[in-house]
Order: structure tokens, then sequence, then C-alpha cells
């Protein structure tokens, strides 16, 4: 039924998306933008992003278009819900973007902590500086162009982390959209029993309505899942780089907890590094875990539906639904590990327990 009169014609992208526009298009990687434009931008810089096929992720940004269209001309409950859902999501992000920067923002201080403690507390000799990371500056002196080389290494580690950003919340919004059309599938389940008596007498009128919305949420499963199929195959390649690079960070910042453990500003840099790169693993994590829990529950909403005093037609298929749910939807990480906290957990678990050893044979 359509309720023309309630109808927003606001663009899909104002729902949880205007974030990941802004700080994509800052970074030349919104897929909308024109070739010149993203040339322009990514002479500052590469981009990770480039490992996911943008055109992959234009598409799925069209398909997230085309389904508010499609819901939107159907239901304004349904439009409510894809609405809250994607609100919800940017509430989510607000509090990621503002751990990441924060956590940015602190290491950057304790980069230049010897340099703050000069000037108020000088000593008979002066501080070695430290730097945001450690790169060979061939035609500049270290020592003599200190500032040029932290603001630089500043904007050029803030674009990286930026750009890591931004694709963790894609996927977010991604799996979240993911998530909001299977409540919507629960609601249109809802609705079919809602047309439908118990006593097993139906008019023609009333098989026909029934067959009608007994189709359209088979269709609307099957599209959820091609969408799915379409979200994994864009971020599988990118997630394998992203998570890799960051285990590896993450073992590497461990170590050099441990071996600094005597000059508190270094271990204050590797901490707030390490904790970074465990928020960015369990953000993606989150996603995935978000994902299968949405998959997992279509199973249970098609039982809670009470789908056996629907026509014998319309509960065989419905029973192929509940068939097809029994294989939860997922991310994975290069086709091989599911994204799930499962996988976070085990992660965790294999470098802590690496670090325990280290510090065991230190001691």
């Amino acid at each position: 039924m359509v309720y023309k009169e309630h109808v927003t014609e606001k663009h899909p992208t104002a729902y949880g998306f205007a974030v990941n526009k802004f700080v994509l298009s800052l970074l030349g990687q919104w897929p909308y933008q024109t070739k010149m434009q993203k040339l322009i931008i990514r002479t500052i810089g590469n981009s990770v992003m480039t490992v996911a096929n943008l055109t992959s992720m234009k598409a799925l940004l069209d398909d997230i278009k085309d389904s508010f269209k499609t819901i939107r001309e159907n239901s304004y409950e349904e439009e409510q819900i894809l609405i809250k859902s994607a609100k919800e999501g940017s509430v989510i992000l607000f509090f990621y973007i503002f751990l990441m920067a924060s956590s940015t923002f602190v290491y950057c201080l304790a980069t230049l902590a010897p340099t703050v403690l000069d000037f108020f507390i000088p000593l008979n000799e002066t501080r070695v500086k430290n730097y945001i990371y450690d790169v060979n500056y061939v035609f500049l002196e270290k020592e003599e162009h200190y500032y040029f080389i932290f603001w630089h290494s500043t904007f050029a580690g803030v674009y990286c982390i930026g750009t890591i950003m931004s694709f963790d919340m894609m996927l977010y919004l991604f799996v979240k959209h993911v998530n909001a059309m299977f409540l919507v599938l629960r609601h249109r389940l809802k609705n079919i029993v809602a047309s439908s008596n118990n006593n097993h007498c139906y008019s023609k009128e009333e098989y026909e309505k029934i067959e009608k919305e007994t189709t359209s949420c088979i269709k609307l499963y099957n599209d959820t899942i091609t969408f799915t199929n379409n979200v994994e195959s864009c971020f599988a390649t990118c997630l394998t780089f992203t998570m890799g690079v960051s285990a590896v960070i993450m073992c590497f910042q461990g170590v050099m907890i441990v071996v600094r453990i005597d000059h508190p500003d270094m271990v204050t840099m590797y901490v707030i590094n390490f904790s970074s790169q465990a928020i960015h693993l369990f953000f993606d994590c989150f996603s995935g875990q978000l994902l299968l829990d949405g998959s997992g529950s279509v199973s249970y909403y098609i039982y809670c539906s009470n789908w056996c005093i629907l026509p014998q037609k319309q509960q065989r298929l419905l029973l192929l639904m509940m068939l097809r749910s029994i294989h939860d939807c997922h991310v994975t990480i290069g086709k091989f590990v599911i994204l799930s906290n499962k996988t976070y957990s085990q992660l965790m678990k294999t470098i802590f327990s690496y670090l325990s050893v280290l510090m065991s044979v230190r001691e």
C-alpha cells in the first residue's frame, strides 16, 4: 500500500552515509566524484581504498538508492525502519570516529612530549626527539627541520588513518543496511499473517493478496542475499590487506612496548597505537558479527509469523526461505576467515599469547 502523503523525498545518503560522503570526498574516494576531482585530491597520497573496487562500491550505493525508492513507494512503515536503522548507525559511527580521532590526537601529543619538556623543564642536554614514524628524508636534516617533518608526518598519517576509517565506515553502513532489510522482511512476514485467518478459508482476493505478499517477502530476501554477496566481493580482498597489516602492526607495537618498557614516552606512543589498531580490528569484526546476527534471525522471523496457518503453497515457499536461512550471510577475510567477534577474540588471544612469551623471555 502506498502512503504518498507521508513519503519523504530526502536522499538516502542523508541517513547515515552523510559522514562517509564528506570524509571520502576529502580523500578523493567517494564513488560519485568525477575523475578529475579524484585525480586532484589523490595527488596528496595513495590510498588503501583503491584495493576495494570503487566501481563495485558505487554499484552497492546504487542498490541502496533503489531499495529506498522501492520501499518508499511500497510502505511508509518500511521506509521508517530503514531510516531508523541508518540513524542508529550514524551514532555508532560518530562514537568510532571520536575514539580514533582522540587516539590520533593523543599519539601526536605524546610524540611532542620531549620537545615540550625541553621548553618547560630544560635539562643540561637536549632530550632525544620523537617522530610520528621513522622515515629517512634524503634532502632534509631531521634535527634541523623537525617541525616541518612532524607536520608532514602528521598530515600523511591522518590521511592514511582517515582512508582506512572510511573503509570501515562504509563496510559498517552496508551491513547496517542489510540488517535493516531483514527487519523490513520481518515486518512483511507479520503482515502476511495479519491478512490471513485461522479457518484456512480464503476468498480468491485474499488468496491472491497472500500470494503477492509472500512473493514480495521471497524477492526481498533474495535481493538482500544478492546485496550481501556483492558486499562480500567488494570488501574481502581489502579486508585481507587492512586486517593483516593491523595484526602485524599490533605485534610490532607489542614487541616495542616490551623492549622500551623503561621509556615512558615511547611506551605511551606504542600503547596508543596498539589500542587504535585493536579498536580498528574490533569495529570490522563487530560489523561482521552484526551481519551474522541479522541473517541468523530470519528463520526466527519466519517461525514467529505463524506460517502454518497460510495456504500450503505459501507454506512451502516460506519453508524454502527457512532452509536457506540456515546458511548465514557473512563477510570473510580473503574468502577464508569469517568476520565475527570470535575471529577477533582468537586474533587478540594469539597476539597476547605471543607477547606473554616475549615478556617471560625478557625477564
